[in-house]
């Protein structure tokens, strides 16, 4: 995690971080292929502030009130498949 930490990311001085929430070694071992086969279009969503949360939310919501709820409710409302 230090190397990571030390050459990737700016942490702020009062955020707490450690190995169980940025674990090289877990996300290197996920299976991240995307499926072309599909026989239709793939989008890819890459959530770079998923613990985003609104102005009007005090944060004590969760995961219901930030970004990845409203893609979930975005998504909800179509007719794609996720994966």
């Amino acid at each position: 995690m230090g190397y990571l930490v030390k050459n990737f990311y700016r942490i702020d001085r009062t955020t707490t971080i450690d190995s169980s929430e940025l674990n090289p070694g877990q996300l290197l071992a996920k299976d991240l292929t995307i499926d072309t086969n599909v026989g239709g279009p793939v989008i890819l969503i890459y959530h770079t502030h998923s613990q985003e949360g609104f102005v009007d939310s005090d944060g004590s919501e969760g995961i219901d009130l930030n970004i990845c709820a409203t893609f979930r409710y975005i998504i909800s409302s179509q007719s794609w498949e996720i994966a």
